[in-house]
């Protein structure tokens, strides 16, 4: 089935991965404006809520070539659900999880309360690792290698890198890159003004640049809406069942009373 873009929600628990490479992006933007055919993203809906667990880099790719509605495969789960299930994705398709996105996923899930204390074959079939990879960390946080002190040298004169170094997602926004503007998509407003300021994105008189973000801004807009209306129809029913509740106690306290009086 298709779905549009701006009901999805994108939260950092519900993706694995430690980097989103803006290359692996743009690469894939790229062959779909080609024509080329990608698989269905996954997704996990709570009744309210369209998490995102597989296909980050799919997803922005889509956003950068102007794509409103995407192939979607939905599960029915909580975003607690989502999360868990977001561990093991990647394993056999997509960008090949890197060995730091692999020990970030054996982290978390040694430090979560349901998982923490399994087996390492048991995280293993979760994690979609081997447990032998589960193993050696779980050693190395019981018995950590000392630090030795590092000999002095002379300080070395520091050179520009010679490839780009990817950001953290917590940290990926970028006021020169659209991919990392669109990491925090489904930021509430009031966050992402305060953000902009601390991060120092100044607009000085680029039209384009203004009306970019005005485009992003509506966007945000348009999924805190959605959102609103659906808080508001939910506490609408609940509402309703509370005054059928009133109703039903009233009329059985009546009932009683009558009892009362006539024994």
């Amino acid at each position: 089935m298709k779905l549009n873009l701006n009901e999805i929600v994108i939260d950092k628990d519900t993706q694995s991965r430690d980097l989103i490479s803006e290359d692996v992006v743009k690469d894939y933007a790229d062959a779909m404006e080609r024509g080329d055919k990608f698989p269905p993203i996954v997704l996990f809906h709570d009744g309210l809520y369209y998490y995102l667990v597989d296909g980050y880099h799919r997803y922005f790719a889509y956003l950068k070539t102007g794509a409103t509605e995407v192939d979607v495969i939905i599960h029915k789960g909580t975003r607690r659900d989502a999360e868990v299930f977001s561990w093991g994705v990647n394993d056999k398709h997509g960008q090949p999880r890197s060995n730091s996105t692999k020990r970030l996923i054996v982290m978390k899930a040694l430090d979560d309360i349901e998982y923490q204390d399994k087996s390492d074959r048991e995280l293993a079939e979760v994690l979609k690792l081997s447990h032998t990879f589960i193993s050696n960390i779980r050693k190395e946080l019981k018995d950590p290698k000392p630090v030795l002190p590092a000999k002095a040298t002379a300080p070395k004169k520091e050179t520009a890198p010679s490839v780009e170094v990817l950001k953290p997602l917590d940290t990926i926004i970028d006021e020169n890159d659209e991919v990392s503007e669109l990491v925090a998509l489904n930021q509430e407003l009031a966050e992402e003004n305060e953000k902009y300021k601390t991060q120092g994105i100044i607009l000085e008189g680029d039209s384009a640049k203004i009306e970019e973000t005005i485009t992003d801004l509506r966007k945000q807009i348009s999924i805190l809406e959605m959102e609103n209306r659906s808080i508001k129809n939910s506490r609408d029913q609940f509402q309703a069942k509370c005054a059928e509740l009133v109703k039903t106690v009233n009329y059985w306290k009546k009932k009683c009373e009558k009892l009362s009086k006539a024994n």
